[in-house]
């Protein structure tokens, strides 16, 4: 028999999402906690070990990196040009992202916008 996912989400006194529960399998399969800052900017994610942290520039929907590498992060680790651990988005003018490269500058994801 094949189950509907189903995904459960909690917020806060403020409105932010904090939890994400995630059943697929017809129980609990995982969880995901979001951190936020003053300005309600998504600072990093948690699943188990898996942490995505959010690097913002000057304006709210500025996105500079995310990194989502699993475990201790050492100042050395943030630098080893694996690739696919952190990626750099790139803005236009609107500051809408319009492309996501690794370590190495390679486009990883690219997307288009439509309309005004």
């Amino acid at each position: 028999m094949h189950r509907t996912p189903f995904i459960s989400k909690k917020y806060d006194a403020l409105g932010r999402w904090i939890r994400k529960d995630i059943y697929d399998s017809g129980s609990l399969d995982s969880t995901i906690w979001y951190y936020y800052n003053d300005n309600r900017q998504a600072l990093c994610e948690y699943e188990g070990t898996t942490r995505r942290e959010f690097v913002y520039g000057n304006y709210l929907d500025e996105v500079w990196t995310t990194d989502d590498r699993a475990g201790t992060i050492t100042v050395g680790d943030l630098n080893d040009a694996a690739g696919g651990h952190r990626h750099f988005a790139h803005n236009n003018t609107l500051y809408h992202v319009y492309g996501l490269t690794d370590e190495e500058g390679n486009l990883v994801e690219g997307y288009q916008y439509f309309g005004p």
